[in-house]
């Protein structure tokens, strides 16, 4: 090709670098037995290529390939959140007299959990998978768990609201509509039962200590049972206030039996008590 002076220059290629040089340019004899040197970049071949001779800037960069543990290994935990909709068959017997604490009560805090993002939901799109709460899965309490704050009379009591096929147990322990209607007429009270009244509040129970259980396991951080009936004016030998069985007395005596030195002390607020009347 024409060089710069308008001559003629002639270029030799090395086999091993496609670059062509100038004729004026030459390469030692032994050029291609020379291994390549690594260079001073940060990345070859997509790996940290660490500098040659800095021992400091190595260990640096070797260190950033290793594990680092979490900084804050509770607080990055989820929030729990426990709901089962058949919570929801507990209602009043005659449905033209609904009570406050009706099942739609639970169904709209579900759906503003839904609406706001925290939980997954049909009819709603959560922003990220890791901002969704942790589903906690209720479970049925068992009679022994009922019977460390309840009576057994009183357990015999509430398990007589269940419908029972009449092939299998006597019919003379099922309620009536009208007995059910009749048991839970105390206006003091305030009380209604029908036939999965007995079942609902088994499963609102298992709920609550399953959602403690979560909490102290370090399964969640923190932890919200959005279950019914509710659980805490309940007596031992009673019925009180909208509850059944008494969900948290139940729920703290398994912890502190549970875990022990872990579980000494429990705070328990009401955020509304009237009454006063949270004898358990």
């Amino acid at each position: 090709m024409n060089g710069p002076n308008g001559g003629e220059q002639t270029a030799q290629t090395d086999a091993s670098n496609p670059i062509q040089l100038p004729s004026s340019v030459s390469l030692p004899p032994n050029a291609a037995s020379i291994p390549p040197q690594p260079s001073n970049g940060f990345l070859q071949n997509g790996q940290p290529n660490l500098p040659v001779g800095d021992t400091n800037a190595a260990a640096f960069i070797a260190a950033q390939n290793k594990p680092k543990p979490n900084p804050l290994p509770f607080s990055s935990l989820r929030t729990g959140f426990c709901y089962d909709i058949r919570m929801r068959f507990h209602q009043t017997v005659d449905f033209r007299d609904p009570h406050i604490e009706d099942p739609r009560r639970i169904y709209r805090i579900y759906k503003e959990l839904a609406l706001a993002g925290l939980i997954e939901d049909r009819e709603s799109q959560s922003v990220s998978k890791d901002e969704l709460m942790l589903r906690l899965r209720a479970r049925y309490a068992t009679e022994e768990e009922i019977l460390l704050v309840h009576s057994k009379e009183y357990l015999l009591e509430m398990q007589a609201t269940e419908s029972i096929p009449v092939m299998e147990i006597c019919s003379d322990l099922e309620m009536t509509e009208h007995e059910l209607l009749m048991l839970g007429k105390d206006e003091e009270r305030s009380l209604y039962f029908n036939n999965e009244s007995y079942q609902c509040a088994l499963l609102s129970c298992g709920g609550a200590i399953e959602t403690c259980a979560a909490v102290m396991e370090r399964t969640v951080k923190n932890a919200i049972a959005v279950i019914r009936p509710p659980g805490h004016h309940a007596e031992p030998c009673q019925a009180m206030g909208f509850c059944l069985f008494n969900n948290v007395a139940i729920a703290t005596k398994i912890m502190q039996q549970r875990y022990g030195e872990a579980c000494q002390r429990v705070l328990i607020v009401d955020w509304y008590n009237p009454s006063g009347d949270c004898l358990i």
